[in-house]
């Protein structure tokens, strides 16, 4: 962190509007060590981002969209200082994860609703092949 705010520095209000997160939210992340700000003022706390954070931020947007947790977001942060390799491995990982958990929800909307069509218990549905066209 700077001791200055230089004229690069984006003021929390700015890079709020900019990034379309609240400053709620940007207070918050800093508390979890998700998105520091560059540089806070000692005398009135105020916060101040460099512009090259505006691209973290869009990506902690985009993930927090597709579901990941925010220790999984810091995780990908972190891989994304190694290597975009590592962090693309993160990603795909939780894509993964997330398709394996959709297709049992599939599957439970399948039973629920053969179940109701056709009148029968729960376990009696379960126990029922299903295929989908």
């Amino acid at each position: 962190m700077t001791s200055y705010p230089g004229s690069t520095l984006i003021p929390i209000g700015t890079f709020s509007s900019v990034t379309q997160m609240t400053q709620k939210t940007l207070r918050f992340y800093a508390e979890q060590g998700i998105l520091a700000p560059a540089w806070v003022a000692p005398g009135n706390g105020y916060r101040y981002y460099r512009p090259d954070q505006i691209t973290k931020a869009r990506r902690i947007q985009m993930l927090r969209e597709i579901g990941m947790s925010l220790s999984e977001v810091n995780a990908v942060n972190k891989a994304c200082e190694q290597s975009p390799q590592a962090a693309s491995e993160l990603v795909h990982r939780h894509f993964m994860n997330r398709q394996a958990e959709f297709q049992s929800e599939c599957d439970t909307y399948r039973f629920l609703v053969l179940g109701l069509l056709d009148n029968q218990s729960f376990e009696e549905t379960r126990a029922r092949p299903v295929s989908v066209c």
